[in-house]
């Protein structure tokens, strides 16, 4: 029997931004940074452990990002090499388990993805709702807040919105390579070292969220992203949303128990 249980926001994000350290990285001086940005060649010449250390650092640096966004050839670069890297079929080694997360990470950075996530967090951390316990809740709080939450970059044109959409598809798939290599015991050690947990967590979630709203809320793809455009516009979707999102999901489960996260039942 297929077991629906409802998102409680909350209680989820307080759980996550107060009890992992370093949710967020800020880089306070990185508008002094010279930006001298990878292509193929160079990543290709370094070992798998140094090109990814190289990029584990960088993506650190919001200056960093932005130029890899401004540069599609070199985001392409940076991408093909993480999903070369990463993403094969579990069981992923422990640099294949690196690639990956830094390709969904990157995903969401560059297509506004990171940005939504944290307005959803403040939005969350302020107070503003306490829980959300049925679809017509959680209808009212898109209705209310969709338009705040989603980057102004994003909401240039219906095609920088999808893009977005893209970047949380491309990173859940990641993420998903991700967990079928985990055993969800955090005193396994299965984790590659200095990854925070707690901010794969928090973006996996709203990862699966969103591939969950595009792909399967509203019957097919292109009826999920019309109507979620519609809503961050302010309208009444024409289509009337059909299912919502599982979150007893293996995967999604998996990451929360590795980083040691009850998610409850």
């Amino acid at each position: 029997m297929r077991v629906f249980r409802y998102l409680r926001l909350a209680l989820l994000l307080t759980v996550l931004l107060g009890g992992c350290e370093a949710m967020f990285e800020f880089n306070l001086f990185s508008g002094m940074e010279q930006v001298d940005l990878p292509d193929a060649e160079s990543l290709n010449g370094m070992s798998e452990a140094e090109a990814l250390a190289y990029l584990q650092q960088q993506m650190l640096s919001t200056v960093f990002v932005d130029a890899l966004a401004a540069d599609p050839q070199a985001l392409q670069d940076v991408l093909d090499y993480l999903e070369t890297h990463g993403g094969t079929p579990p069981p992923l080694t422990e640099n294949e388990k690196l690639a990956t997360i830094l390709y969904a990470d990157l995903q969401l950075k560059v297509c506004g993805g990171e940005d939504l996530v944290n307005n959803v967090a403040a939005i969350i951390v302020g107070g503003e709702i306490e829980s959300i316990d049925s679809p017509a809740e959680a209808e009212t709080f898109l209705a209310d807040n969709l338009q705040n939450i989603i980057p102004p970059e994003a909401m240039a044109s219906q095609e920088a919105f999808n893009t977005m959409l893209d970047g949380f598809d491309e990173a859940w798939d990641a993420y998903a390579a991700f967990a079928g290599s985990i055993d969800g015991d955090p005193d396994t050690d299965e984790v590659p070292e200095d990854v925070n947990m707690g901010d794969v967590t928090q973006k996996a979630l709203f990862a699966f969220l969103i591939d969950e709203a595009v792909n399967d809320m509203y019957g097919s793809s292109s009826a999920g992203r019309q109507a979620l455009w519609e809503l961050a516009n302010g309208q009444d979707p024409a289509t009337a949303p059909s299912d919502y999102p599982d979150l007893s999901d293996p995967q999604l489960g998996a990451i929360f128990d590795e980083a040691g996260i009850d998610f409850g039942s």
